[in-house]
């Protein structure tokens, strides 16, 4: 029981405490990763592909800008292959901004 739990609170309060406080928690992560509800019936899989496909996007757009487009070098930091990194540009649609 938390030393803060005052004189009358038994081990069963300060559990409900606890497990209330983790459900704001994760609600509060979850809200605060921007993530919207998937559509009722989605697949768990499609979901994560989603998911997946979003962080590649961001990763490596941001990868790009910093080494100024130098599709090499931006290979060599994210640890994938110079064809690895053209495909997947492709296929997240990563343009360069003019």
């Amino acid at each position: 029981m938390p030393a803060n739990a005052g004189p009358g609170a038994t081990q069963s309060d300060a559990g409900a405490d606890s497990k209330a406080s983790g459900t704001a928690n994760r609600e509060e992560a979850h809200g605060q990763a921007g993530a919207q509800a998937a559509p009722v019936g989605s697949r768990l899989i499609d979901v994560a592909r989603a998911a997946s496909l979003k962080a590649e996007r961001m990763i490596i757009e941001d990868t790009l800008h910093l080494v100024h487009w130098n599709r090499r070098r931006a290979a060599e930091q994210l640890g994938v292959s110079y064809k690895t990194l053209l495909n997947k540009i492709k296929d997240c649609g990563i343009s360069r901004k003019a």
